[in-house]
């Protein structure tokens, strides 16, 4: 029981953990702080349960929070760095070799997972057994079980509410793999930092949160590092603050809430398609009552590649700033053809009498020569094997200026990185960026010439329609589309989307590889439509020669611009056919085709029979 008087006593286990950790254990401040409190709470309820009370049993949350931040990690085990945490960490060994003692009865499924993680922190030196002293000699498993081919099950999609923070990964190699995570909240030891993102690749937390300076105090930590400044986010007016001013401490930044509007896969769901992914989340910026909206998605382009789309809006009359903040050893800004641009000093408008943090950039350059679209290339140097990049790929738009920058270090970064200043991409629009918002297309990769990405251009920009196409260099396209009026059918060249969000993944040859509808009604290209036969509904259809994979959330209506004669299922069963006029966009001549009617389900295959 709670033992309470007036502002002094303790709280009970119980309330304790309604009050601080979510459900699946994760205690709710920035990650950097669960280990303290939690591990706390551990520590005293092993000899509890070892004398015979089921704490873990009547409190499944506490046993959830010893490996909570496995949960949350990237696929290089490091946690997600929102807030004011003070460099990147892991899961803690210590929760992790309780999780580890108690799986068998608490979460046996999870066992292998979890020794699994435990030998990869042990690989990479992280953690010596040997050292765990007296309380592990009387608490620990004597041997780890000999279970070490198992990998900890990543949910695909994830969220904390209390962060509003919602994110999703694609793949969980520490090389190849993909997670992004967009979050904007008020609570304690949070930044203000507007609708911010970390991106992951090729071993990194590449586009990085900045942490703290060496002290809540620190005029830096302060003035740029707590504010939105320092994050990958959208500056409004050159004016974006707390709205209560912040002076120090580890408290609350007062920048209000970022919103959910959607996402697929939501939240612990498996997710419609292999290959794409987005979130879509909304905010008022309470300090100039700026309005935003972030999409952000991942595209797969192979088992070893992929990319980042980010598509934000903001609606500030004045002046729009979007920020972009990698790791490493600097920066440089290409033209379309990759040719490295002439830069020239220059400064970038902003507010001094308002605490947005721009003040600390340094090193400010812009191209010499204006230009129409741009791409930053940063880099990180390694001794034994090709350095990592990412690239930034900018369609900009007429009156955008693109800059390159640095600011203060980011203290969660690796050693011997963290000393070094931030390397930063910034594109200023002088005006509203509703109608036409920021777009950009970020790819991790390896090697000076390892990416696949070549291009991007936009289709459209009209104010409630954002139509983009990315090219890989081996010929294979993706038309990505975004509407901001998910109910309105919007239509651009040969394409069309009446939803959120849609990707048509073309092979190199110009031939459909899939579709996907991201919570919508219909998408097409040219005459190949996929049409729900109700509103918010998320599908994919893989086309692979006469086999098609459907995952849909609902019924679904598949446009094939050919004659199609039969339709099986796995078990044989034959879908009824029904005759379509199709319109090919290319040729503008009529043409028979067919539609399939197809069930909801989750990876089904079926046959497909071409007709004359």
């Amino acid at each position: 029981r709670d033992s309470i008087n007036g502002i002094y006593g303790q709280l009970a286990l119980p309330t304790t953990i309604k009050m601080h950790l979510t459900d699946d254990g994760h205690w709710k401040e920035n990650a950097g702080y669960h280990d303290m409190p939690v591990g706390d709470l551990l520590l005293a309820a092993v000899p509890v349960e070892n004398n015979g009370y089921r704490v873990f049993e009547d409190h499944p949350a506490l046993y959830r929070a010893s490996y909570a931040m496995l949960r949350y990690s990237f696929p290089n085990l490091q946690i997600m760095g929102f807030g004011d945490i003070g460099k990147w960490k892991h899961q803690s060994p210590r929760n992790l070799e309780i999780a580890i003692r108690f799986a068998s009865e608490y979460a046996p499924d999870l066992l292998p997972g979890l020794v699994a993680s435990l030998n990869r922190l042990i690989d990479a030196g992280a953690y010596d057994r040997s050292n765990a002293g007296w309380y592990g000699l009387l608490t620990y498993l004597d041997e780890l079980p000999g279970q070490h081919d198992g990998r900890f099950e990543w949910d695909r999609a994830f969220g904390l509410d209390y962060a509003r923070l919602y994110g999703h990964r694609n793949g969980t190699g520490e090389e190849t793999g993909l997670m992004h995570y967009v979050q904007g909240a008020t609570y304690n030891h949070n930044h203000a930092n507007g609708m911010a993102m970390e991106l992951y690749g090729r071993g990194y937390i590449l586009g990085a949160d900045p942490g703290i300076a060496s002290t809540y105090e620190d005029s830096v930590f302060v003035n740029y590092m707590a504010t939105f400044a320092a994050h990958n986010t959208v500056i409004a007016g050159g004016a974006s603050e707390p709205s209560i001013p912040f002076t120090g401490s580890g408290g609350a930044k007062h920048m209000g809430e970022i919103n959910l509007s959607a996402m697929e896969p939501a939240a612990g769901s498996e997710g419609v398609s292999p290959f794409a992914s987005f979130t879509e989340t909304v905010y008022i910026e309470p300090s100039t009552n700026t309005h935003q909206q972030r999409l952000m998605g991942i595209v797969r382009t192979s088992d070893t590649t992929g990319y980042y789309v980010d598509i934000y809006r903001s609606d500030n009359e004045i002046s729009n700033d979007y920020l972009y903040h990698n790791i490493g050893h600097g920066v440089t800004l290409h033209d379309n053809s990759r040719q490295t641009l002439v830069m020239r000093s220059d400064s970038i408008p902003y507010r001094p009498d308002r605490q947005s943090g721009m003040g600390w950039f340094e090193n400010i350059m812009t191209p010499a020569t204006e230009v129409e679209s741009a791409v930053a290339i940063f880099r990180v140097e390694e001794e034994d094997q090709d350095d990592v990049y990412m690239q930034m790929l900018m369609p900009l738009e007429q009156g955008d200026k693109v800059f390159t920058a640095t600011g203060p270090r980011s203290s969660t970064a690796p050693s011997p990185i963290r000393d070094l200043p931030t390397p930063k991409a910034i594109i200023h629009r002088p005006e509203a960026a509703w109608d036409a918002p920021f777009a950009v297309i970020y790819e991790p990769y390896r090697g000076e010439e390892g990416y696949a990405v070549r291009s991007v251009r936009r289709l459209s920009t009209s104010s409630s329609f954002t139509a983009l196409e990315v090219e890989s260099k081996d010929g294979s396209r993706q038309l990505i589309m975004h509407s901001d009026e998910p109910l309105t059918a919007r239509e651009v060249q040969s394409i069309s989307l009446t939803g959120n969000y849609g990707v048509i993944s073309l092979n190199s040859n110009g031939t459909p590889e899939y579709i996907y509808l991201g919570y919508g009604k219909n998408i097409r290209w040219n005459a190949y439509q996929l049409e729900a036969t109700q509103t918010g509904i998320s599908a994919s259809v893989q086309f692979q020669d006469d086999e098609l994979i459907i995952s849909s959330s609902g019924e679904i209506k598949v446009h094939f611009p050919f004659k199609v004669s039969a339709v099986t299922d796995q078990n044989g069963n034959t879908l009824k056919v029904s005759e379509n006029i199709a319109v090919d966009d290319n040729t503008a001549i009529p043409q028979k085709g067919n539609i399939i009617v197809f069930p909801a389900g989750m990876g089904e295959k079926y046959n497909l029979t071409r007709g004359d």
